[in-house]
């Protein structure tokens, strides 16, 4: 009925090769783990009935990650009550935390030459943001020569720090191997740590990793749970792979009114595949649970992320160190976005 899941995970911005979650099948492990705890799951079924790493049909996401879980997974009510107000914790007006400070022995291997003097002041003296803003121009090269190894130390230092999206960009880089021996235990752990503080990216790339079978066989379940997550803060890959799970029972109870309902929020943001998935799909459901799934997705808004799970402040770097003059206005302070 639905084609398989969109295994790509989420781009971080630099300028990567393509990710494991591409491929047609889980990629080897690196290094060995702890088993599960979780229970046993139910073994995937077979290729020709469902292939989960199947390529996306959808275009990559390139909006802003944004999550939550739809009241309607895995049941959809059947009267259509009013919205509920939104979580306190999901609000983008709760701001941006105190700098957080790292130890500035863990940043002393900062570029020798092409750093803005306050930048370059602000990593020496451990602030996580400036050392953020560093480790993104190494993985970009922007400005200096680019090292991503030195990026991925930065980053971990960072995120180490407590800083949420770094701990969001090194997992990718463990995920994927750039600059570091690639490690997929270590980027899980890196992405749950981003994953629990509210970023949504994280969400989507932590589901992608269940459900290749991180944990030795395919765990729909917790992917489920991460997928539902992302899919509320509107981040697309995560909308398919949930209506596709949805559809197919894995992870959750079968139901086809909230795969309609996904289906439904993708078409409207212009996805033409999953609209002509979802007429498809309203072919198998009775007039009353059309009405229903309808009904949810008319209901649907987005969440906005926790913000400072999801962005980074910078403080105005490239301005000289020099005290403005005279009744110059200093620019206000600038939010860069992953």
């Amino acid at each position: 009925m639905l084609s398989g899941l969109a295994g790509k995970s989420l781009p971080t911005g630099d300028a990567e090769p393509a990710a494991a979650h591409d491929a047609t099948a889980p990629a080897p492990r690196e290094e060995a783990e702890a088993p599960s705890s979780r229970p046993a799951q139910a073994d995937a079924p077979a290729p020709d009935a469902f292939n989960p790493f199947a390529a996306n049909p959808f275009a990559p996401d390139t909006g802003p990650a944004t999550t939550g879980s739809l009241p309607a997974t895995p049941g959809i009510p059947d009267s259509a009550p009013p919205a509920p107000a939104p979580e306190q914790n999901s609000r983008l007006d709760e701001g941006l935390p105190p700098s957080l400070l790292i130890p500035p022995s863990y940043v002393a291997d900062l570029p020798a030459e092409g750093l803005p003097a306050p930048l370059r002041k602000a990593a020496a003296a451990g602030e996580a943001a400036a050392v953020y803003e560093v480790a993104t121009r190494l993985a970009e090269g922007r400005g200096v020569p680019r090292d991503v190894a030195k990026a991925a130390r930065l980053f971990e230092a960072a995120a180490t720090g407590g800083l949420v999206p770094a701990q969001y960009r090194i997992a990718s880089h463990y995920e994927k191997g750039i600059g570091v021996a690639r490690d997929v235990g270590t980027a899980r752990m890196w992405y749950e740590k981003a994953a629990e503080a509210g970023n949504a990216r994280a969400m989507h790339n932590l589901g992608v990793l269940y459900a290749e079978g991180i944990t030795g066989k395919p765990d729909y379940e917790t992917a489920v749970k991460w997928f539902s997550k992302a899919a509320e803060f509107g981040v697309r890959d995560s909308q398919f792979n949930l209506a596709v799970l949805l559809a197919r029972g894995l992870g959750t109870e079968r139901n086809l009114v909230a795969s309609y309902t996904w289906l439904s929020v993708l078409a409207r943001d212009g996805d033409k595949d999953a609209a002509a998935k979802r007429d498809e799909l309203a072919r198998s459901l009775t007039a009353s649970e059309l009405a229903i799934g309808k009904a949810a997705f008319a209901r649907w808004q987005v969440k906005v992320p926790v913000r400072a799970a999801n962005e980074v402040p910078a403080g105005g770097w490239e301005l000289s160190a020099a005290a403005p003059s005279p009744g110059a206005q200093k620019p206000p302070g600038k939010v860069s976005r992953l």
